[in-house]
């Protein structure tokens, strides 16, 4: 996700974080969390936007921007966007897709293949398989950039290897093959 507030915007971002007004359990100001991720990004933007600044927030549809596989129904099969007819953000077409979030797709360097062939697996392998290309295209460029001052690890893991690109020996995060940042 990426953010470019105004510099007002940040520094009251900051003052907001500073002052800490986050409840355990129940978010900032007691109404904006209460879920995984509260405390940071996924909490703190609807608290700035809704107790702040209402009405200048725009929500974007999740299947598109910040997509996590997830199932569209709760435990009691109610919509989690509290619609009547929610959208099930797993059979969006992955060439529409502007981000992901990888929390419950994990996180690419854990080399999960998903296996199986749901909806959700057949997602996560998408967006993993799109974020190893994007790997392997960065490090492709720092080769055209530094030349033989630049070496990147090896792209011999064999683990899945036209999902993975090589960068992956085995299933795991032991299997992951770490990047090498140019110096």
């Amino acid at each position: 996700m990426i953010l470019r507030p105004s510099k007002d915007a940040f520094a009251e971002y900051i003052q907001i974080i500073k002052e800490g007004n986050f409840e355990g359990g129940s978010g900032w100001d007691g109404k904006y969390g209460g879920f995984f991720g509260a405390q940071q990004f996924q909490g703190v933007v609807p608290y700035f936007y809704d107790g702040f600044h209402p009405g200048t927030g725009v929500e974007l549809n999740r299947c598109y921007y910040n997509t996590m596989a997830d199932s569209p129904r709760n435990r009691k099969d109610r919509c989690m966007d509290a619609t009547e007819k929610c959208e099930d953000c797993r059979e969006t077409s992955p060439e529409d897709i502007f981000s992901g979030h990888f929390t419950i797709c994990q996180k690419p360097w854990t080399c999960n293949a998903h296996g199986s062939n749901s909806k959700f697996s057949q997602l996560c392998r998408n967006l993993h398989g799109r974020w190893f290309q994007m790997r392997k295209d960065l490090e492709d460029s720092w080769v055209k950039s530094y030349g033989d001052a630049y070496i990147p690890v090896d792209r011999n893991g064999a683990y899945v290897k036209t999902h993975f690109l090589g960068f992956c020996k085995t299933d795991g995060k032991q299997g992951y093959l770490n990047i090498v940042v140019p110096s």
